[in-house]
């Protein structure tokens, strides 16, 4: 495999490092030349075009794999790889090719008002940090992309990990015979196998970031009513000094209790997730497939998950966890207590929804189905 990126701290060591992009210094409250250039790679990478030319001249990978590449790296690069005839695949985990700000999601609830190429609305929205001018600017780089045509033209598949997001698109004007949906897989190790969910010490947790679309605050209102239970809140947010406010006031003293855990790294969340009776994902925006939930499965916890988007795709209703009405809090509290009334069933749900994604998400069956969209588009992988 043959790395293309920007430079940051945190990458690992590689050899092919000198290509990598220069990391962009862009603040829309700052009012410099610098910030000038940084906008102007936003939208069209000349640097990145420049730096993966050079990387082709010396290299020919078999395919190009991209993922996020807006807003750092940007499709200036695509144009080189046709030039080289290197077919492209591209993984999309949002959807930014016809949602300026990626997420479908302004103003503390679900909008499409950009549906049609209408990307003027994120200005008028102001749906990307609150800023009409970061929502121009978002505006700018959909109309250029779409006036290039660089994604349709020039990507030869785009994968899909939920058939949600892929009618998505299509509802919003991409070809359909481009986009190929393959799930996401997640690895299952001994330890998860041997995990038991009949005495777990805390009854339900939620990770993630705690920002407005993931649904927090749904989560914490739906204990309001429960006269005890211990549950957590991992990860971190601009929300969370509010969230913790929310409980103070709301959550009555003898209650529930409800821990704020921070960030959390991956061992540490897999014990939290182990000794949790379930996981609850309330989401209250288009989750495309969200690995919380096979991260969950992994271990055999049941998940309580909104009826929106990717999610309703992964859990089945009554068997593997319950679907509740998104935005709920009395619904994913009515789901909650089925639950923690009955643990032996819950118990095997868990069971049952590990057994799933050992059959249905294993590494092996990704890769089988990845290799075949490579063959699909000319690529000659071994």
């Amino acid at each position: 495999m043959i790395p293309f990126s920007t430079k940051h701290s945190r990458n690992l060591p590689s050899v092919y490092s000198e290509y990598f992009v220069p990391q962009m210094d862009f603040d829309v409250s700052q009012n410099n030349p610098s910030q000038i250039k940084s906008l102007v790679n936003m939208l069209y990478s000349t640097s990145a075009k420049r730096n993966l030319e050079k990387l082709l001249n010396h290299i020919r990978p078999d395919v190009a794999h991209l993922h996020n590449i807006y807003g750092r790296i940007s499709p200036s690069i695509l144009p080189v790889l046709n030039k080289h005839k290197i077919p492209i695949v591209q993984t999309l985990h949002d959807s930014k090719l016809v949602c300026p700000n990626h997420r479908m999601f302004a103003n503390g609830s679900i909008c499409e008002e950009c549906k049609g190429g209408r990307f003027y609305k994120a200005i008028m929205k102001r749906c990307s940090y609150g800023s009409a001018v970061f929502g121009g600017i978002l505006a700018l780089e959909s109309y250029l992309h779409r006036w290039l045509s660089i994604y349709q033209k020039h990507v030869d598949a785009f994968i899909s990990p939920s058939m949600f997001l892929k009618d998505k698109l299509i509802e919003f004007g991409m070809d359909s015979e481009k986009i190929f949906v393959l799930p996401n897989f997640v690895r299952i190790t001994d330890r998860d196998r041997k995990c038991n969910s009949l005495g777990p010490s805390v009854d339900g947790i939620y990770f993630g970031s705690l920002i407005p679309e993931k649904g927090v605050e749904v989560f914490i209102r739906s204990l309001v009513g429960l006269k005890n239970g211990t549950f957590r809140i991992v990860g971190e947010g601009y929300m969370r000094n509010v969230l913790e406010t929310i409980v103070r006031d709301e959550i009555p003293a003898g209650g529930p209790s409800i821990k704020f855990a921070g960030h959390l790294d991956a061992e540490e969340l897999r014990k939290e997730i182990s000794i949790s009776l379930m996981v609850i994902i309330p989401s209250i925006w288009y989750e495309n497939a969200p690995m919380a939930v096979l991260e969950a499965f992994s271990q055999g916890k049941p998940v309580l998950g909104s009826r929106l988007g990717g999610i309703i795709e992964l859990i089945k209703d009554g068997e593997t966890g319950y679907l509740f009405q998104p935005g709920n809090p009395d619904d994913l509290r009515e789901k909650m207590v089925l639950l923690l009334k009955d643990r032996s069933k819950t118990f095997e749900m868990g069971q049952k929804a590990r057994m799933w994604v050992e059959k249905e998400r294993a590494p092996e069956r990704y890769y089988e189905r990845l290799l075949e969209i490579y063959q699909k588009i000319g690529a000659k992988i071994m």
